[in-house]
C-alpha cells in the first residue's frame, strides 16, 4: 500500500475493512469469495451503513482481492454504491376541488433530480 503510495489513514481504513469482513464469516479473507463480498454489503446496508463508508469498504476490499491477491476478476465485479437522492415531491393545483378534473397541468414535480441515462446501441 506503501509502495502504491496510500495514505496512512488509507492503509488503517483498508485493513480495518478487510479485517471486519474476514471476522464477519469467521474465515481467512483468502477464502473468500464474491458471494461472501456480495452477503457482506447487505449485512452492512442493513445495518445502515452510510454509502460512504459503504464505498471505503468497496475500495478495501477490491485492493485486497485486485492487489493482494491478484485476483483480477473479482474487483469489477464488486460494485460501489450510488449516493442517495430524495424523492421528489408532486404538488398538486389546489384550486382543483373535483378528483376527475385534474389535468396534466395540474401536476407538479418539486426536487426531480434523475439518474443520467444510460447510452446504447439498438437494434430492432
Amino acid at each position: 500500500m506503501t509502495v502504491r503510495n496510500l495514505s496512512p489513514a488509507t492503509q488503517r481504513s483498508y485493513v480495518h475493512a478487510v479485517a471486519k469482513f474476514s471476522r464477519y464469516f469467521d474465515r481467512s479473507p483468502d477464502r473468500l469469495g464474491l458471494e461472501e463480498v456480495r452477503a457482506f454489503q447487505v449485512h452492512l446496508v442493513s445495518n445502515g451503513i452510510s454509502w460512504p463508508a459503504l464505498n471505503q469498504t468497496v475500495c478495501a476490499l477490491r485492493f485486497f482481492y485486485g492487489v493482494t491477491l491478484g485476483h483480477g476478476e473479482i474487483p469489477e465485479r464488486i460494485p460501489y454504491a450510488r449516493a442517495p437522492r430524495k424523492l421528489p415531491r408532486m404538488l398538486l393545483n389546489p384550486a382543483v376541488t373535483d378528483l376527475f378534473a385534474f389535468r396534466y397541468e395540474d401536476f407538479t414535480l418539486e426536487g426531480y433530480d434523475p439518474h443520467p441515462h444510460i447510452k446504447a446501441k439498438v437494434a430492432v
